[in-house]
């Protein structure tokens, strides 16, 4: 995969494959390659020009990084940064240097010469238009105006197609500050639920130990019920034995103390009814 460059904002790619400063069409200069030499060349007259200073292209960490600033070469490409620096201060240099050798009255008659063409191509080219118009009145009517015209035409044409992306902006926003707060509620009901998990889990606990600790007390009672319930039934029986003992013994006390009767003399009545019956004979 090939690597993905660019050039620093303010720079363009010149056909050699190296970075020079872009020319400002809006002074009237435009980039040129002239026998395999980069140049600002003043467009009214090609005899003005000035040399610029190469720089190596630039290599992008990712495809979709933006082109960096110079300023930004001095933390993220240091070893770019020093002929970057050089190249735009050379260009500056250059630059106040030709337009000082045109005259006012030129830079003013070239500018409204542009912008009479401009003005002819309009519908094919605005952009070409406004900055021939915003050059020929700043040369003329100074930098206040330029910038209140730069202001104007944010607020006629730039404003409307930013609005629409704003409030897009904007929506994604509110729905961020509101997903925000349903996670933040989310979050809230998560840790809610585990202490209350928690919770439940502790009064189980609790409670099963306290059901134990019942069940063991009923068993203790329940064998201590049984207990007295046996010593109450061993008791009972003994005074049943006591009380039979005693009314045995009672018993065999009144027999022994009972006085004896003679016998009747069954066997002498019987002899003597005999011995009259045969002398009755």
């Amino acid at each position: 995969m090939p690597e993905t460059t660019a050039c620093p904002v303010g720079f363009v790619v010149s056909t050699t494959g190296q970075c020079v400063p872009s020319c400002p069409s809006g002074d009237g200069l435009d980039n040129r390659l002239v026998g395999g030499e980069a140049r600002c060349v003043y467009r009214q007259d090609e005899t003005k020009f000035f040399a610029l200073k190469p720089s190596p292209i630039v290599p992008l960490t990712r495809p979709t990084d933006f082109a960096p600033t110079v300023a930004s070469l001095q933390t993220t490409r240091p070893a770019l940064y020093p002929a970057y620096k050089a190249a735009q201060d050379d260009f500056a240099t250059k630059k106040a240097l030709l337009l000082s050798q045109i005259s006012t009255a030129k830079l003013v008659s070239d500018a409204f010469r542009e912008l009479q063409t401009a003005e002819n191509a309009r519908g094919e080219n605005p952009q070409a238009y406004q900055d021939a118009r915003i050059r020929y009145y700043t040369l003329t009517q100074g930098d206040a105006w330029a910038t209140a015209e730069r202001r104007r035409l944010l607020n006629a044409e730039v404003l409307p197609t930013i609005v629409p992306y704003q409030q897009s902006i904007g929506f994604i926003a509110e729905r961020q500050t509101q997903q925000a707060g349903t996670k933040s509620a989310v979050e809230a009901v998560k840790a809610k639920l585990i202490t209350l998990k928690d919770d439940f889990r502790l009064t189980t606990t609790t409670l099963s130990k306290q059901v134990s600790e019942l069940r063991n007390q009923i068993e203790l009672q329940k064998r201590r019920a049984l207990q007295q319930q046996a010593k109450t039934s061993e008791w009972f029986i003994n005074l049943i034995l006591i009380v039979l003992s005693l009314v045995v013994i009672g018993i065999l006390i009144r027999r022994l103390m009972r006085p004896s009767r003679p016998a009747a003399p069954s066997s002498i009545s019987k002899t003597s009814t005999y011995t009259s019956r045969g002398t009755q004979v």
